[in-house]
């Protein structure tokens, strides 16, 4: 980013003469004060980093001079102010701090989505967000729910980025209003009759305490090319003798293109408590067992720290 400084020379103080004996010779000595060379402390910066701009001369004193960092335009006469610097001055040199500002990221979003389109309180709700020349750009995602009056509430919100054009997180669906954190029963146990094959029937077996004669629902997801979960087939079942038991059709997986990672995460952006979902290629595997380890450094290029291994739920 092309910068110009304009430079603000402090007015002088008034000169105050004494009286002088007629005939008399006699030296008048007036401060001079020279900008000399004006330069930043390094020739190149990225948005974002803080830069010291260096004023040398003459006589600069310890009084501060006002630098005016100005932007260059379309032309080479457009130049607009973009901050105004106090430079403390040391000897013949005068020196200040600016920061150059971050580039917003421009773009449009092109696609929201849910990964499954129902979801009961208590279940981890896929999420999808697409966009176009919003590389780095930060997301602030408001999920709402529609109110019995017909009104839309704020429910939850998502913080994220946009990488690879793409922004992917997971929703824990909460109670609704006037629900209780639990119902009345419990699910003691879920499990499939057989491992489950792709383009056949997977039996999917609850058994339960006092639930007798609730509905459940059966929802049934795989991890998709990006590490995050899909639904791929649901099925109710009402609870008898405190079993329910239903199937849903598994459909073929789409092919992994040639170069792609065997190894994904769920989600490229984590914070706070936000749960990691580490996929792999059973392909890429061929029966063989495997152990992922995750690490963690800070932003200043220390060391590794090894923060545990990560949880095989295949």
């Amino acid at each position: 980013m092309p910068e110009k400084v304009d430079l603000k020379p402090s007015t002088p103080a008034p000169l105050v003469s004494r009286p002088l004996k007629t005939g008399a010779s006699f030296t008048i000595v007036l401060p001079r004060t020279r900008a000399v060379y004006r330069h930043w402390d390094k020739e190149l910066y990225l948005p974002g980093e803080e830069a010291e701009l260096v004023l040398e001369g003459e006589g600069m004193g310890e009084e501060a001079v006002e630098l005016t960092v100005e932007r260059a335009g379309l032309s080479d006469d457009d130049w607009k102010p973009v901050a105004t610097v106090k430079a403390k001055g040391s000897g013949d040199k005068a020196s200040g701090k600016f920061r150059f500002p971050e580039e917003e990221p421009r773009g449009t979003l092109v696609k929201a989505e849910w990964k499954r389109s129902s979801a009961t309180p208590g279940d981890r709700l896929g999420l999808r967000v697409e966009s176009k020349g919003y590389e780095g750009g930060k997301l602030e995602i408001v999920i709402e729910r529609q109110r019995a009056g017909g009104s839309w509430q704020a429910w939850s919100r998502l913080t994220g980025a946009i990488e690879q054009g793409k922004y992917e997180g997971i929703f824990v669906v909460p109670p609704g209003e006037g629900e209780e954190e639990g119902l009345a029963g419990e699910i003691v146990d879920l499990y499939f009759e057989s491992e489950p094959k792709e383009e056949s029937a997977a039996w999917m077996v609850a058994t339960s305490e006092k639930l007798e004669g609730t509905q459940l629902q059966f929802v049934l997801e795989r991890v998709d090319l990006d590490g995050a979960w899909e639904e791929i087939g649901s099925a109710v079942s009402t609870v008898k003798d405190g079993l329910a038991r239903n199937s849903a059709q598994v459909p073929a997986a789409p092919p992994v293109p040639a170069g792609e990672d065997p190894v994904r995460l769920a989600s490229s952006v984590r914070s706070g408590q936000e749960e990691i979902v580490v996929s792999i290629d059973p392909g890429w595997l061929e029966g063989k067992e495997f152990e992922v380890k995750m690490e963690r450094r800070a932003l200043d290029g220390s060391d590794w720290e090894d923060e545990g291994p990560v949880r095989d739920s295949r």
